[in-house]
C-alpha cells in the first residue's frame, strides 16, 4: 500500500475530525472547569484535585467517544463505496461503454 492509499482509510478521517472536534468540546469542558474551580477558590486542594482529575477523564472520554462515531461513520460509507453496482454501460468517466443505437 502505497502513502496515498494509506489517506484514504476510514481511521485517518477519524483522527481528523476528532482532532477538529476537539478544539470545540475542550473549550467547553475547560469552562466548566475555571468556572467551578472560580466559583470555589476556597476550596480544599482534595474538591480542586476531584474536580481537575474529572475535567481530565471527561477529555478523553469526550475524544474517544468522538472517534468511535467518527470511525464507524467513515467505516460505513467506504462500505457503500466498495459496493459493485451491475453493468450499467457507463463506465467511471461517465462515458457509454456499448450503445444501443
Amino acid at each position: 500500500m502505497s502513502i496515498l492509499e494509506n489517506l484514504t482509510q476510514p481511521v485517518v478521517y477519524a483522527v481528523a475530525w476528532t482532532i477538529i472536534h476537539s478544539f470545540w468540546q475542550f473549550t467547553i469542558i475547560w469552562a466548566l472547569w475555571y468556572g467551578i474551580l472560580h466559583m470555589n477558590k476556597n476550596a480544599t486542594a482534595t474538591y480542586r484535585y476531584n474536580v481537575s482529575l474529572t475535567g481530565l477523564l471527561t477529555l478523553i472520554l469526550t475524544a474517544f467517544i468522538t472517534f468511535v462515531k467518527e470511525y464507524q461513520t467513515y467505516s460505513s460509507a467506504s462500505k457503500l463505496a466498495a459496493i459493485n453496482l451491475p453493468e450499467q454501460g457507463w463506465m467511471a468517466t461517465g462515458e457509454l461503454r456499448h450503445s444501443m443505437w
